[in-house]
């Protein structure tokens, strides 16, 4: 479990780096960690239609990101780009517990 959790905290960092840096518009091309390039491989194996974004239907298969679905999707469209869920790192990995109103539902 503690490995997981320092995958995620070094996968924020970097991200983080990236925001500061500008460089958000091509997450995929910070594939040299094994976090981010793991977070890639989830997300795009979710996405079935390789549209570059996820339903929720798509969703399905990444139960924490369905749990937070609407949270995740920052600008409402019913969809989560691989930006939206890298910015949302923070919520789906430990800065906020489970909401158990939702957690019941898995």
């Amino acid at each position: 479990m503690q490995s997981i959790s320092s995958v995620f905290t070094l996968a924020l960092v970097l991200i983080s780096a990236n925001i500061f840096a500008g460089d958000m518009s091509s997450p995929a091309g910070v594939t040299g960690n094994s976090g981010l390039t793991h977070m890639n491989e989830r997300f795009n194996s979710a996405d079935a239609n390789h549209d570059g974004m996820l339903d929720r239907d798509e969703a399905k298969n990444m139960p924490l990101l369905l749990m937070y679905f609407d949270e995740v999707d920052a600008d409402h469209d019913g969809k989560v780009t691989l930006k939206e869920y890298f910015d949302a790192m923070p919520l789906l990995h430990g800065k906020h517990p489970v909401r158990q109103d939702k957690a019941e539902s898995l």
